[in-house]
């Protein structure tokens, strides 16, 4: 089992310029007209009930983003449930939006690994707070928290973000008796197990790979990917969220990708895929970390 670690809250301003046409030229760029917006995100957070994780959410309050996404792993604490990790985390700071993590729906298969077993308690609990639309993936009932995008802001928007949760057991809430329903004891990432692969071609793979290439196509300048698991680690992590869905989202040159998972606070250098310079694509170990390729760092 993992050690759980503060907080560590990734704080981040994206910005737009947009320069005017008068008399067919352009308005010089110290008159241009620019929009921006912050945004924070973090997982693995613990009970806030810790002094780390208060004093975490009390850094996040000071800094006043415009909103949080919250990346899984909610509170590893079977006797602090999401509506009461809701409640608590709003108190300070309401404008959270949530992803899960396998801690926060019971896709483990033993008790010290301390976790929730009911994600709706999450997702009713921390609602959708932005006032913008959301667009599901091919999710079965209620896509908020599962699989969906938003664009933002409200009006012209520029920013896309999209929320995705490759590997993620029990994320539909169908395992009804732990421990049965984990890879750990042999569960295959099936729907039946209520576990989305994201492979190659699949529906959920696919609705990805389509809502990226819809941002392009429509002119918004940052498309942001967020995920739980992740695929690049400094720390002790393996490529857990696939290669090939973390491929494809380097081969379309997604502007960020944001995870938890890992525990840590890690940061990698821009990289892209580039045949030319030996980076065909990023590669795993045999034991499914991820290789260190400088042909793959821009």
């Amino acid at each position: 089992m993992r050690r759980v670690l503060p907080l560590a809250m990734l704080l981040l301003t994206l910005s737009v310029f947009s320069f005017p046409t008068i008399f067919n030229r352009i308005v010089p760029p110290a008159n241009a007209v620019s929009a921006s917006f912050s945004f924070a995100s973090s997982g693995d957070m613990g009970s806030l009930t810790v002094s780390t994780s208060v004093n975490s959410l009390n850094r996040l309050v000071t800094a006043s983003p415009n909103f949080f996404l919250g990346l899984g792993d909610f509170s590893n604490d079977p006797s602090v449930t999401g509506n009461t990790w809701c409640s608590q985390f709003k108190s300070s700071f309401n404008g959270i939006q949530i992803l899960p993590g396998d801690h926060d729906t019971g896709g483990h298969n033993s008790a010290p690994f301390g976790e929730t077993h009911s994600y709706e308690r999450y997702v009713n609990g921390c609602p959708l707070t932005l006032g913008v639309p959301i667009v599901c993936g091919p999710v079965s009932g209620a896509c908020y928290g599962k699989e969906y995008y938003f664009d933002y802001p409200a009006t012209n928007p520029f920013a896309r973000f999209i929320f995705a949760s490759p590997k993620i057991y029990n994320i539909t809430g169908v395992c009804t008796s732990s421990p049965n329903c984990s890879s750990q004891t042999g569960q295959p990432c099936t729907d039946q197990y209520g576990c989305w692969p994201y492979g190659s071609g699949d529906i959920h793979y696919n609705w990805i790979s389509n809502s990226i290439d819809g941002a392009r196509a429509t002119g918004i300048k940052w498309v942001i990917v967020a995920t739980h698991k992740l695929c690049i680690s400094a720390s002790d992590a393996t490529c857990s969220m696939g290669l090939g869905f973390f491929n494809m989202l380097v081969q379309k040159k997604v502007d960020l990708i944001i995870q938890a998972h890992d525990n840590a606070y890690e940061r990698s250098k821009q990289i892209a895929l580039n045949s030319p310079a030996g980076c065909a694509s990023i590669k795993t170990d045999s034991n499914g970390y991820a290789l260190y390729n400088s042909g793959c760092v821009v």
